[in-house]
């Protein structure tokens, strides 16, 4: 998160800095995989599972902070792509399902084609002939 009174890498130092000297022992447990946001000034801080909702709380709080925010117990915030694994050599894919055409009544063009040479005719619900 940008300011304009640090760097990015300011912001990344010190609120490193400040979780592992004062804020690992006390959050760390039971709030792995939330997210952790805090205010570099003063060493204040808010924990959620929404970045953006503890940010805002963060910034009610203290308009102008430089905030730092990580995901507690990870050494990223999240992931970029995906992630791809190949299945085992063993399983072999399901062959693709046959596709099946509709009954003649859910067809429109068959249902115009049956009308056409019986105008009162609808086909019926097996889609075999007109009755």
């Amino acid at each position: 998160m940008s300011h304009p009174d640090y760097t990015t890498e300011e912001i990344v130092r010190r609120g490193r800095e400040l979780y592992e000297r004062e804020l690992r022992p006390k959050v760390e447990t039971g709030n792995k995989g939330k997210i952790l946001v805090i205010d570099i000034e003063t060493g204040a801080y808010e924990i959620d599972y929404d970045q953006l909702a503890a940010a805002e709380r963060a910034l009610a709080k203290h308009p102008d902070a430089a905030l730092f925010a990580m995901r507690i117990g990870y050494p990223t915030m999240g992931r970029l792509g995906a992630q791809w694994k190949r299945a085992p050599a063993s399983i072999t894919p399901a062959p693709p399902k046959a596709q099946t055409a509709p009954a003649v009544g859910q067809h429109p063009a068959l249902v115009e084609a049956c009308r056409g040479a019986r105008p009162r005719c609808t086909p019926d619900a097996r889609g075999s002939r007109c009755r």
